[in-house]
């Protein structure tokens, strides 16, 4: 029930549906590696933190790309196929 993650690796699934499954995988990705060098840089000071500071900073430009892509994913799904997707989201499908 709800939203789905499309598997990209799935030979079943459209190109539209692999985008955008890469994309939350990249997202995630993201995520983790910012966690670790956020980490890295918070508790321990080793020989890697300014290597570690510098891959943490670029989460100033992955992010707000994301974040774009998905409000316009979202404005795209809404003004064809997928009409009513960001109510599902927010309120649940009934």
């Amino acid at each position: 029930k709800g939203i789905r993650f499309p598997n990209p690796f799935s030979a079943n699934t459209s190109a539209k549906e692999k985008f955008q499954g890469f994309i939350y995988l990249l997202f995630y990705l993201f995520v983790i590696v910012s966690s670790i060098t956020g980490a890295y840089l918070k508790w321990w000071n080793g020989d890697l933190k300014d290597t570690m500071e510098t891959i943490h900073k670029w989460a100033i430009y992955w992010f707000p790309i994301f974040i774009i892509l998905h409000f316009g994913g979202i404005w795209l799904a809404e003004k064809t196929a997928q009409k009513g997707i960001a109510s599902k989201m927010i309120g649940g499908d009934d």
